[in-house]
């Protein structure tokens, strides 16, 4: 399920993330927060957003890059690629202001991105109803 790397994977990384970054900023402009590429050992930020740059505290994507090689070896080591769902092609995590889409590009490791949670607006209610069902809160 994942992409064979021939070159260099922090170059094809990086490029990943650049071109993930372009078109998201070509589809939904200042809704895209920040992108990032994760490995087992290191990340690289490839764009935040000018108006969040200060937002952002010192190892927030030290942590952020944690958590998501995490999750992505969770999901590589449970076999989920090799079930009736088809290829897994992205995780998405619901926050309270952004959502962040993790997607698995490679065996080593893949790019997140974050956006608004205006980029999902019936996602979000969605997620939010059910939310509401299961703990009894609005969110």
């Amino acid at each position: 399920g994942y992409i064979r790397v021939r070159r260099d994977p922090r170059c094809v990384k990086r490029e990943a993330a650049r071109t993930l970054t372009r078109y998201c900023r070509r589809r939904l402009d200042r809704q895209l927060r920040s992108v990032f590429v994760y490995g087992r050992d290191d990340h690289e930020v490839v764009h935040i957003r000018e108006d969040l740059r200060n937002e952002y505290e010192e190892g927030d994507f030290d942590r952020f890059a944690t958590a998501a090689w995490d999750i992505h070896e969770s999901l590589r080591t449970s076999g989920m690629n090799q079930s009736t769902l088809g290829r897994q092609l992205s995780t998405v995590q619901v926050f309270e202001n952004a959502y962040a889409f993790q997607f698995p590009g490679w065996e080593g490791g893949g790019v997140v991105a974050t956006f608004d949670r205006t980029v999902g607006t019936q996602l979000h209610s969605f997620v939010e109803d059910c939310w509401q069902e299961i703990v009894g809160e609005r969110q």
